[in-house]
């Protein structure tokens, strides 16, 4: 099926492809749309080119940039326009919406959950509310406006994680031992170094504090 619908089958615990557009494949070729992904439990598409989620208000206009550039103009956005109609059905919901969906869905049917179509990404977790963050100035700087703590104690670790546009909407992931062995992180930016690494961090930071604080004390009794 050229563009992929799935949604979640919990006998078999997994994502399962199903068509739920009326006329589809006689309209659409196997190489058109090939590169979506509709989830019907998350109500969102995504593009496994740009690893990212699609607005409903582009649709168009990104199917229109990933045709053929040999086909000409006119037909190219002929073309879009059909498959836009047909895709323009799905239920969709914002991103913010998606996003709850997905945590829930997480909470209450699997923890085990990705997103093949979008990249595995390092994330800053906070330790007192779990936000996430992509940069460490960022969550440094939610640490220090937030929570108002010193930005000395451990405050994060290291996640892996993904996100539904770029440096915003991100949610953890957890990875089953079979994903790793089968490469299905491949891709991933964050790897086992840099959640050791956090780890790491954190230990340090404790030891350097109880060192802090004995040399405190000893200075007071000299």
């Amino acid at each position: 099926m050229p563009f992929l619908s799935l949604k979640y089958k919990e006998e078999e615990g997994e994502f399962v492809s199903y068509n739920n557009i009326e006329n589809y494949d006689s309209l659409v070729k196997e190489e058109d749309l090939k590169y979506l992904v509709y989830y019907l439990d998350f109500k969102l598409i995504l593009c496994s080119i740009c690893n990212l989620r699609i607005n409903k208000e582009y649709l168009k206009g990104h199917i229109f940039k990933h045709l053929s550039l040999d086909i000409k103009y006119k037909e190219r956005d002929t073309k879009a326009s059909i498959f836009f109609s047909l895709l323009n059905s799905l239920e969709l919901e914002s991103l913010s919406n998606s996003l709850d969906l997905i945590i829930n869905f997480k909470e209450f049917k699997t923890k085990f959950l990705i997103l093949k179509e979008l990249d595995i990404i390092p994330l800053y977790k906070c330790l007192t509310c779990s936000s996430l963050y992509k940069s460490k100035q960022n969550i440094r700087r939610h640490n220090t406006l937030d929570h108002k703590t010193s930005n000395f104690n451990p405050y994060y670790i290291v996640i892996k994680g993904q996100s539904l546009k770029l440096n915003r909407y991100f949610f953890e992931i957890s990875l089953k031992e079979k994903d790793i062995q089968q490469g299905s992180i491949s891709n991933s930016k964050a790897t086992s170094l840099d959640i050791n690494s956090s780890i790491s961090n954190i230990k340090s930071s404790i030891f350097n504090n109880l060192e802090e604080a004995k040399n405190a004390f000893l200075f007071n009794f000299k």
